[in-house]
C-alpha cells in the first residue's frame, strides 16, 4: 500500500471518532434507513423523499415517502405516482421483507450463488470483441473532438 504521508495514528483516531455516525434524516429527527435514499419511486425510478405532516390541533405526527418530482412539478406534472405513503406502512413491509430473506438462509445461498454465476458468466465475454467495441467509442470520440476543434478554429463571418 503507497504511504499517504498521513501518520497512521492520526488515521486510526480519525476512523474511531466517526465510527458511530449515521446519516442525519431528513424526516423530522427520526432515523430509518429509508430515509437514507434508498426507496425508489415505482413509477419512475426516482429516490423517495420524505415529508413530515404536524397536525397541531391533536398534536400528532405523520411521516411520509413521497416522489421528490411531486414537489418539484407539482401534483398534476409529476409522475403518475401522486400518492404520500406513509412511513409506518412502508418501513414495516421493507423489515417484513428484509427479515424474511435473511430468516430463510437456503434462499440466501441461492440468490447469492445465482449472483456469483451472473457475475462469472459476464466474465467469460469474448474479450476482443469488447476491446474493439471500445476502440470504435474512442475512435468516435476522437472524430467528434476534431470536428469541435475545427468549429472553434472558424471565425465566424456576420453579414
Amino acid at each position: 500500500m503507497p504511504d499517504s504521508g498521513i501518520p497512521r495514528e492520526w488515521i486510526d483516531a480519525a476512523r474511531d471518532s466517526i465510527r458511530d455516525n449515521k446519516r442525519p434524516s431528513k424526516n423530522d429527527d427520526r432515523f430509518w434507513e429509508l430515509s437514507g435514499g434508498v426507496m425508489l419511486c415505482a413509477e419512475c425510478g426516482c429516490r423517495m423523499t420524505v415529508h413530515t405532516s404536524h397536525e397541531r390541533r391533536i398534536g400528532k405526527t405523520y411521516h411520509y415517502y413521497m416522489c421528490p418530482k411531486r414537489k418539484r412539478h407539482g401534483v398534476y406534472d409529476a409522475c403518475d405516482n401522486k400518492k404520500y405513503n406513509r412511513a409506518e406502512q412502508a418501513e414495516a413491509a421493507v423489515w417484513e421483507l428484509v427479515s424474511g430473506l435473511l430468516k430463510d438462509p437456503e434462499r440466501l445461498r441461492i440468490g447469492l450463488e445465482a449472483m456469483i454465476e451472473r457475475e462469472r458468466s459476464g466474465a467469460r465475454e469474448d474479450p476482443e470483441r469488447e476491446a474493439a467495441v471500445w476502440l470504435q467509442t474512442l475512435s468516435e470520440a476522437d472524430q467528434e473532438r476534431r470536428g469541435y476543434l475545427r468549429l472553434s478554429s472558424v471565425s465566424p463571418t456576420f453579414v
